[in-house]
């Protein structure tokens, strides 16, 4: 006879606010801006920044990114954003890079 064991961990999320990995910008009104879908918690943001490929900042400002840098809309391509927060009831700053993905 066969057995398994499997143990189940509570799941807890690292950070207070959840950011999409891909966005469209100006194609139907739909998930035109690059911004946080959701917000367990108040939080501020400090920084927001985006990169292209090569490294370039694209995008450097607390809000949402609409895809264009200096006036053009960017072309369909993989960005690293980086995001630097604070939580109201923590005092700690909070980081994250990750992946985006601009899709035409």
């Amino acid at each position: 006879m066969d057995s398994i064991e499997v143990t189940i961990e509570k799941y807890s999320f690292e950070y207070k606010i959840i950011w999409p990995d891909a966005f469209t910008p100006k194609t139907d009104q739909l998930n035109d801006n690059f911004k946080q879908i959701r917000n367990e918690k108040d939080t501020k943001i400090i920084a927001f920044r985006i990169h292209n490929r090569w490294g370039e900042i694209v995008h450097n400002d607390i809000h949402p990114w609409d895809g264009y840098y200096n006036g053009i809309l960017q072309n369909e391509d993989v960005h690293t954003f980086y995001i630097q927060y604070s939580c109201i009831d923590e005092s700690a700053e909070k980081t994250h890079l990750g992946p985006l993905n601009l899709i035409r």
